[in-house]
């Protein structure tokens, strides 16, 4: 009893103690700017997925818990829902917090919710995203692809043709500490449980999601849940040992009932985004333009929220198309690619 008690009370101190010494004036500026770059090109390459309902409720979610932090930060946190298939939730420096439309169908309750976004919360809290990032610099967040005509091709291009990449979500972070991830579940079920949550839900969120994986792949997981926080069964022990020693505050949920959760996620897309367009093969359909094209045989295939193209295998070749909008930009980075091409002779 004693021992579980010191390690309850050093939970506390864990979040009353963050401190502005994890956010020295140095680092908030790092921070700040990182994370708006970040959330730019999440924003362009996975897009904020449109469901009035389910955003509102994701939000009120992330609110409440992140109220539950007892210090002034430097930043707001903002909590959006990414129009992204896969099963994912990740967040970037300065309080962007994401999670994927994939995620919730195989949820089941709005506790595996909200453990699942202190879990993101915790690791903003420590920084551990903006210590990951600061290892790379931001730079790899878009990665153009090698064979690209010997870097012929300019950078804004080649994150558009490279985008599928992006849209795994794990080029945000590079992969995070055991002690970073173990931090991260402690202080994140704390506060979640501290905004009325029950913090053994972060566990059986995992479980039942690597479960799907290894049915829907056939094998265990090579893409899950926290794909950058790798899911392992001690994790989940560690989880529900941490979650016998925390009591959540009796508060009710913003769902009362089964009923109310299901209206909160009613109508999101389980598989492509029709708004943005579906491949059949090579050929790109896009139903609400009344749109489509047909790309050439073993060419690669990108849809994004801001363009849709191809490229040969070698890269010496691409086709790109923006909405009217982006078309200005689109024709401009082509003209980069023209030229660069030229003068390599």
């Amino acid at each position: 009893m004693q021992k579980a008690f010191f390690h309850f009370c050093f939970l506390l101190i864990s979040i009353h103690g963050l401190g502005q010494n994890q956010f020295p004036e140095q680092g908030v500026e790092l921070d700040i700017k990182l994370g708006k770059q970040g959330d730019a090109q999440v924003r362009e390459q996975m897009g904020i997925y449109h469901h009035e309902v389910t955003q509102k409720y994701i939000e009120q979610i992330g609110n409440r818990i992140a109220a539950q932090i007892d210090q002034d930060l430097p930043f707001e946190f903002s909590f959006q829902l990414v129009n992204m298939i896969e099963p994912n939730a990740f967040s970037i420096p300065a309080g962007y917090v994401y999670v994927s439309r994939g995620i919730l169908p195989l949820l089941n309750s709005e506790d595996q919710i909200a453990t699942i976004i202190g879990h993101e919360i915790a690791h903003v809290l420590r920084r551990h995203s903006a210590r990951q990032m600061q290892k790379s610099i931001l730079p790899t967040v878009l990665t153009i692809p090698g064979l690209l005509v010997g870097g012929l091709i300019s950078p804004e291009l080649g994150n558009i043709i490279n985008a599928p990449i992006n849209a795994a979500g794990t080029i945000y972070l590079s992969s995070y500490s055991r002690g970073q991830e173990n931090e991260a579940d402690e202080i994140g079920v704390l506060l979640a449980a501290k905004a009325g949550y029950k913090p053994t839900e972060l566990g059986v969120a995992l479980d039942q999601i690597e479960k799907f994986v290894k049915l829907y792949t056939g094998e265990d997981s090579r893409f899950s849940i926290f794909d950058d926080h790798p899911y392992t069964p001690d994790r989940v022990r560690n989880i529900e040992a941490l979650s016998q020693k925390i009591t959540p505050k009796p508060v009710d949920p913003i769902a009362k009932n089964t009923s109310e959760y299901n209206h909160f996620l009613y109508g999101l897309h389980l598989g492509d985004d029709p708004e943005q367009g579906v491949f059949d093969g090579q050929r790109f359909i896009q139903p609400g333009m009344k749109f489509q094209i047909t790309f050439p045989d073993k060419w690669k295939t990108v849809n994004t929220p801001t363009a849709v193209g191809a490229s040969t295998k070698e890269g010496d070749a691409a086709v790109i198309l923006g909405a009217p909008d982006e078309a200005g930009k689109h024709v401009t980075y082509g003209k980069k690619f023209l030229e660069k091409a030229q003068s390599a002779g």
